[in-house]
């Protein structure tokens, strides 16, 4: 999707790593795409908004329905309310 990101992160237990909270990794996530956009586009304005939605998958089932979502979710972009033919 042009204005937003999906992502599956698969977190587990590394016992020679220290666990980071959840909203740390994504922060990391925005601030590398923030550098690069910066650094390669000469992007100034913001990219991100402030918050992220999250959603703890319990089952295979519920990954299948999500992986189904993300990969069909381009295709109702001209459905979006932000989309703009322009």
């Amino acid at each position: 999707m042009p204005n937003h990101v999906h992502g599956i992160l698969f977190l587990r237990d590394e016992p020679t790593l220290t666990p980071q909270p959840l909203g740390i990794i994504v922060g990391n996530y925005k601030a590398s795409v923030t550098r690069e956009a910066r650094r390669s586009l000469n992007q100034t304005d913001p990219i991100w908004q402030s918050r992220y939605h999250d959603h703890i998958i319990r089952d295979e089932a519920a990954l299948q329905m999500i992986r189904d979502y993300v990969q069909q979710n381009p295709q109702r972009w001209q459905v979006d309310t932000f989309y703009s033919a322009e």
